[in-house]
């Protein structure tokens, strides 16, 4: 678990580095979701990740806990379980709670480190979707409140969708389909080399709620289709605004 986390917070820290500006259009993340229905792709799952710089102390782990337990009672959360990570505690403490059994299961980590440069805490929180039928927005919203719960004003929150078709999509057919997302998405973008049999685009949508920039240019959609061999399926992933999960 320490090492998902870890990656998903590398990849937010280089992203709030090179695109430095993030902000926000319409109020509703649905048009991720539905863009990959309307195509006839089949739902797997949904996630939604966000982590931000919370103070630059190295916290003890009884602040750590008495700080989670607050942020799971905003969301309604009681019967999560704690799980101390456990490593070297003179530069490293991690806190995790995850409640399983929740309608939408959720893990919240406070990550503090002891590093020559100072120290530094970190909040991530991971709300795992399977359901296509639950809010999408409404998890969205609980993400934010355990950042606002610690009045962290611009958290950087990621969604993606995952699905697949039955399968293997002929190269056509899967640049027919990116095309049509991003239609859907009223998307200006543009398409990347392929690699390794994986396509990939990236654009902007006026649809989509958060977006950064890498310089003047507005970045909101990556998305990435890949075959899989051993299971007869072609994946589908959309996120906004960049993919943070492995592909």
């Amino acid at each position: 678990m320490r090492k998902l986390f870890i990656s998903a917070l590398l990849i937010f820290t280089i992203c709030a580095f090179l695109y430095p500006t993030i902000g926000s259009t319409h109020d509703s993340i649905k048009p991720i979701e539905e863009a990959v229905l309307q195509e006839g792709a089949d739902f797997d799952s949904a996630e939604l990740s966000g982590f931000s710089l919370i103070n630059r102390n190295f916290m003890k782990y009884s602040e750590m806990e008495k700080i989670i337990n607050g942020l799971a009672g905003n969301i309604g959360s009681n019967k999560g379980q704690y799980n101390k990570v456990s490593g070297d505690d003179s530069e490293y403490h991690q806190v995790v709670y995850q409640d399983k059994n929740a309608a939408v299961p959720f893990v919240i980590s406070l990550q503090s480190y002891k590093l020559p440069s100072g120290n530094e805490s970190y909040l991530i929180v991971n709300y795992y979707i399977k359901d296509k039928n639950a809010d999408i927005d409404d998890i969205y919203e609980k993400v934010g409140k355990c950042f606002a719960g610690l009045k962290v004003r611009n958290p950087q929150i990621s969604v993606i969708v995952t699905g697949h078709y039955k399968g293997q999509l002929a190269e056509k057919d899967m640049d027919k389909k990116m095309n049509s997302i991003m239609s859907y998405l009223d998307a200006s973008y543009h398409k990347n080399k392929m690699y390794d049999n994986l396509f990939t685009a990236t654009g902007y949508s006026d649809k989509i709620r958060e977006y950064i920039k890498l310089g003047s240019e507005k970045i909101n959609v990556d998305l990435a289709m890949r075959y899989s061999s051993s299971e007869d399926k072609t994946y589908i992933w959309l996120g906004s605004p960049v993919i943070t999960t492995d592909y």
